[in-house]
Formats: C-alpha cells, structure tokens, sequence
C-alpha cells in the first residue's frame, strides 16, 4: 500500500486521541517516545560499541506507521528542539511520514534566544527545524527539485557556486543517491546523521562502485563548517575522473528456469513398444 502525502502538524490544540485514531494517525506519548526510543538512542550513540544503528526502535516504530501522531512534546529549551528535530521532524520527513506534534509552544512562539545550542553558539536546531518545517508540506520545489534537507540545500549552493551541476536524488538501479555527475560516475553523499546506517551504506558503496562509481561522503558538521571546502573537493575529484570511460549500465539479466537452460535440454532415449526413441528430456518425464 502506498503511503499518504507527507506532511507536518505542529499544534498546540491537537485533537482528541480517539478523533486522530478514527483519522488513521498511531497515537503516542512523546513521554513513551522518550524513554523507549530517543534515550536509549542517545546512550549508545554516545558508547558507540557496534556499527548497528542506534535509532533502529524509533526508525522501526517511523516505518510502521505512516501517521504519526506524538502528544505532549515539550519545546523550551535548547535539548527540547534538538530532539524534536534530530529524532522525530527530520527522520519522519526523510521516510515520508505524516507527523503530528501536540506541542507546548507555538512556532511563531519559539524564542532564538533562549533556545541557543551552547555548543554552537546560536540557535541551531531551532533553524534547522523552522527551515524544514516550511517545506514538509510541499511536494514538490519551485525550481522543480525535490525538497531537500538544509545540509543538501547548503551543500548543493556551494557546488552551484563553483558552477558545478550535479543531478538531485538520482536514481541508479535500486538506489537513489543525494547527488550524482553521470558523466564522470560521481556521488556525493551529504549525510553524517544519526539515521544513516554504517554497514547498509558501505554496501552500498560497493555495489556502486561495482558499476563504477565512485562515492564522496561528507558529514552534516563538515558541510555546515566550510560547504566551499566541501565543493571544492568534488570539483578535484571530478577533475581526477574526467578521463573516466562511462559504459551504458546494463538491465538486469533475466532469470531463467533451470529447465529452460541450454545445457539442461539434454536428449535421452526412451524405449516404447520395444524401440528407442530420441526425445528431449523433461523434469516430468519417468523412465520406465
């Protein structure tokens, strides 16, 4: 089943449980969020002893239901909106969910100083929350991109400032790729997100580079910091692979039932009435 439009509802007068149930929406209480899925993520993103992702409950609960509705979510003070952002309005916009939020505090009513990250030195989360939440209900850009993220939106700048053309959520074979060159066979992955997994993503990359491309990763941090850096070590790799030879991907090749193979169509006598015949060979075919 396909899911529903995306989009976000951020309200401070949500309605009743039981009217959003009748509407469709999983109704939760961010309490519940909290203390099964955003805090066990915190601490063992900050032990970090394996490579498995540590959001993997709350992606899994995101999957499961593409209308979210989360009650009760506190929004006063720096921890509150990265943690709005970080694990509920940026994941549920990546995976197309519709995400409602019964919140304490109005956007127009969040105040930039009170809320600045002490590690940034500004409001950041409160930026990055009130930029993506402009576009959650658009489908579609007026430059005819699809939305994208603000490290996208920043980094996709910078490399328009070098003159730099990349093709957008390009789709190869079954993956779907942030920023693609064709002709030089490059891709640039703006990420570094808690909702990247790091043994899915290697794979990936392996299977692209199968094919012959080659995949750049920068994180959210490194693309904030110096975009223009960033861009400028795609224009070098571009540079490095402008002799590529591109070959035209191949289809898939179809898949054939061991009885349809050549070497399967092996010709057997078979006696009848006291005299051999020559006849192909069957999977159905009992010998006497």
């Amino acid at each position: 089943m396909a899911r529903p439009e995306r989009g976000l509802i951020w309200t401070t007068a949500p309605p009743s449980p039981r009217k959003l149930r009748r509407n469709g929406y999983t109704v939760v209480s961010y309490r519940d969020v909290r203390a099964k899925h955003i805090e066990p993520a915190r601490a063992a993103t900050s032990k970090r002893l394996s490579l498995e992702n540590a959001a993997v409950s709350l992606l899994r609960l995101l999957d499961e239901n593409p209308r979210l509705a989360i009650l009760g979510v506190p929004a006063r003070t720096a921890g509150d909106l990265r943690d709005i952002y970080s694990f509920l309005v940026e994941p549920c916009f990546r995976r197309d969910v519709t995400l409602l939020l019964g919140v304490d505090l109005s956007l127009d009513a969040l105040d930039a100083a009170r809320l600045t990250a002490p590690e940034m030195g500004y409001a950041w989360s409160l930026e990055r929350l009130v930029y993506l939440a402009q576009r959650y209900l658009r489908n579609q850009r007026s430059d005819g991109l699809p939305p994208l993220t603000p490290i996208e939106e920043r980094l996709l700048a910078a490399l328009r400032d070098r003159s730099l053309q990349p093709e957008v959520q390009y789709g190869i074979g079954r993956y779907r790729v942030d920023f693609a060159f064709p002709p030089h066979r490059l891709v640039v992955e703006a990420d570094g997100r808690a909702w990247h997994d790091a043994v899915r993503d290697a794979d990936r990359d392996a299977h692209l580079a199968a094919l012959g491309w080659m995949t750049l990763r920068f994180t959210g941090s490194e693309i904030y910091r110096d975009a223009a850096g960033v861009a400028a070590r795609v224009a070098a790799a571009l540079e490095e692979r402008a002799g590529t030879v591109v070959y035209t991907d191949l289809p898939p090749e179809p898949r054939f039932r061991s009885e349809d193979r050549p070497w399967r169509k092996r010709r057997r006598l078979r006696w009848a009435d006291g005299r051999a015949t020559d006849t192909p060979s069957s999977p159905c075919t009992a010998t006497p």
